[in-house]
């Protein structure tokens, strides 16, 4: 029985957030980079060459991240790479490319009027930002994911351990209060 049978590395490396965040921001790059590429007169703006590049950059990387835990489903050794370190710092970079992607996309697309229109096809310039904005939300939870620690100060995660969350509301004894505990009303003193 192989570790990925046994649901070893895998499990821990890639959870369901993250093999999901990864797919979405895929796809969503995928129709960024092909929308904008379809675009007749893209080159002459260079915040659309850079959607394009950004886009292909985070594709592939995203790509090459899901097409290793379906190796690894299939019984086979992944590449001798650490790959927590490699998703950690990969997203975080995947995510920077999208977001500035997006803001260069934006910010061009924004200005656009009738006559603009009818140079670009401003359907698929709208397209392109919208699905880089997408795919940028998609790899900000990828990253809040793998660094659960912002998740646990939010309450909205255990971080995989079965301790209680410190940062739960507690009583004078220590007593987690996570449960029962409401918020009391405001101060008029404000």
């Amino acid at each position: 029985v192989s570790m990925a049978q046994q649901g070893g590395p895998m499990k821990e490396i890639y959870s369901p957030i993250q093999t999901a965040c990864l797919a979405l921001a895929c796809f969503c790059t995928l129709v960024q980079f092909s929308a904008m590429a379809d675009l007749t007169h893209y080159s002459e703006i260079t915040a659309f060459q850079f959607t394009i590049a950004a886009g292909v950059l985070v594709w592939l990387y995203t790509l090459g991240m899901l097409v290793i835990p379906s190796i690894m489903m299939m019984g086979q050794s992944p590449p001798n790479v650490d790959l927590e370190s490699t998703l950690k710092i990969g997203n975080r970079i995947a995510l920077l490319f999208t977001y500035t992607a997006a803001i260069a996309c934006s910010s061009i697309s924004s200005d656009f009027d009738d006559a603009t229109c009818k140079y670009f096809a401003c359907s698929k310039v709208y397209a392109s930002c919208t699905f880089a904005w997408f795919a940028a939300i998609a790899l900000l939870v990828a990253v809040l994911d793998k660094d659960t620690d912002y998740l646990i100060q939010a309450g909205l995660s255990s971080g995989g351990s079965s301790e209680p969350n410190p940062y739960a509301p507690h009583d004078e004894q220590g007593a987690n209060l996570e449960e029962d505990y409401h918020a009391p009303p405001p101060s008029a003193d404000l």
